[in-house]
């Protein structure tokens, strides 16, 4: 089945009720239900260092970060690729309330708890459990949002109604939802295309695409000012990846960040001299 595509998270209210209906006229007297929500802008918006704009980046920075198999030619690009995952992690913990917001503002809120009250509201996220449950929860916690009303589902990486993927796929740990609360029906969103392509068709699943309304992204300049300003933070660097080599690339790489994209945009906007 394709994805329903939205802007609006009240056509999920409107696509439950609908659904609920539907299963009623065919005998259902009391359907189950589960809302499953993606965390990283559906319902959490990072001001900063978020997960689309570190996926952008890591496009371009692993390409020219190959000298670093140079240096070490036991250097995997998916072990760069891990330690560079592993930095969005720390800067997460430095995300303060203030920079974080949920999506649609206070209106997400509103559905979130709606949806709450009547059925299975349950998160799932790629995150990893081991290093970025407690962040996360706070990270809603500031937000007015948490999935602590699901708490009887067993499975490795479950904890307070929210299934941590550590980057795999989602599609099993919502096989074992819908098994486990003997669900009649199903709906999980996602702003990204690509998980939920990744998610099995069936016939009691509705899967949807979150294509949110968000504010116009931080500029380069943004994020070097609030990069600059957790870097003074003594512990920041002692929670970088322990390889010497890896860590000092990886200091490199937030310098960059920085100073190159800063420097393009200054490019970008310099007005072009008059042709004569």
């Amino acid at each position: 089945m394709p994805s329903i595509t939205t802007q609006d998270l009240t056509d999920l209210v409107k696509l439950v009720e609908t659904k609920k209906l539907d299963l009623m006229e065919k005998g259902v007297a009391n359907p189950t239900i589960i809302i499953a929500f993606d965390l990283d802008l559906t319902l959490i918006d990072v001001k900063y260092f978020n997960d689309e704009w570190i996926e952008k980046k890591l496009k371009i920075y692993l390409k020219t970060m190959q000298h670093m198999r140079i240096q070490d030619p036991n250097i995997k690009e998916d072990f760069l690729q891990l330690n560079l995952f592993r930095i969005w992690e720390i800067l997460q913990q430095y995300n303060q309330d203030k920079e974080l917001s949920p999506m649609q503002g206070s209106k997400t809120v509103e559905i979130f708890k709606q949806l709450q009250s009547t059925d299975n509201v349950i998160g799932i996220t790629a995150r990893k459990h081991a290093t970025m449950a407690d962040v996360t929860e706070r990270q809603l916690n500031s937000i007015g949002l948490n999935f602590e009303n699901i708490d009887n589902l067993e499975s490795i990486g479950f904890t307070n109604g929210i299934f941590y993927c550590a980057g795999g796929s989602k599609d099993e740990p919502l096989k074992q939802a819908m098994t486990q609360l003997n669900a009649h029906h199903t709906f999980f969103i996602d702003d990204k295309q690509s998980n939920l392509e990744k998610i099995s068709d069936h016939e009691e699943l509705t899967k949807i695409h979150y294509k949110r309304e968000t504010e116009s992204p931080k500029s380069n300049k943004d994020h070097a000012k609030w990069l600059n300003s957790i870097q003074n933070k003594s512990n920041f660097y002692q929670k970088l990846p322990n390889n010497s080599i890896i860590k000092q690339q990886c200091c490199r790489l937030l310098t960059q960040w920085a100073s190159i994209d800063s420097q393009q945009e200054q490019r970008t906007a310099a007005p072009t001299s008059p042709q004569i």
